[in-house]
């Protein structure tokens, strides 16, 4: 009898799957029949648990098992990212600097606050969409078709962390251990990480943060 094959990966959301296909289940005795499908549903069941969900109600860890044959970079290969719950239907939201922000926006659905303002980062105009615990600003060409793009993301309170793990309230020695980071020296209490075209920049006080920002940073 060929060997039980279980396939497991892990998801974004902290869930897994699995898969159990027994061969050759016939040509055994009725006893070791129902063994087998005993086996296949208790493991099926583990693989199916769900994991610890971070404070943006979504795990801070990206897919364990990538296609080793694909050439596209990732978002976070590139970039900090910043992960959180649509209000409007729970679905996982990916945001980051630099980005094209129209699908984002449509799956957050209606924002608490908007407002526009002339733009600090391009020629144009910064429309400043505010979310629980978050607010995004999207700056818009004067003379461009299309919708803008994601210039920052800023937490303003401690429901939401970045993938590291940092949050408002966090400890400078926490956040330093989580960027890795011990050449960073901060101005006026500020460290900047950069990463490609955006730098994630954290506000501290007393030895803890009280601001986090992903910025975006274009190559001149």
């Amino acid at each position: 009898m060929k060997a039980t094959k279980v396939v497991k990966k892990i998801y974004l959301y902290g869930k897994q799957r699995a898969a159990c296909t027994p061969s050759a289940v016939f040509s055994t005795a009725p006893f070791s029949f129902f063994m087998i499908l005993a086996l296949c549903a208790s493991l099926t069941l583990t693989g199916c648990s769900s994991g610890t969900s971070g404070k943006n109600g979504v795990d801070n860890q990206t897919e364990a098992e990538t296609d080793s044959s694909s050439k596209e970079a990732r978002p976070e290969d590139i970039s900090y990212v910043f992960y959180c719950r649509s209000p409007k239907n729970q679905e996982t939201v990916l945001l980051y600097p630099g980005m094209e922000p129209s699908a984002a926006l449509k799956q957050l659905g209606e924002p608490l606050s908007y407002y526009e303002a002339p733009s600090c980062a391009l020629a144009g105009m910064d429309q400043i969409y505010t979310y629980s615990g978050f607010e995004l600003t999207v700056s818009v060409e004067e003379s461009a078709s299309d919708t803008g793009i994601l210039t920052s993301i800023r937490l303003t309170d401690d429901s939401f962390t970045t993938v590291e793990g940092i949050y408002i309230g966090s400890g400078v020695t926490e956040l330093l251990a989580a960027y890795d980071d011990t050449d960073v020296t901060p101005e006026s209490g500020e460290y900047c990480f950069p990463k490609g075209e955006m730098e994630l920049a954290f506000l501290t006080k007393n030895q803890a943060v009280i601001s986090v920002e992903y910025r975006y940073q274009p190559s001149e």
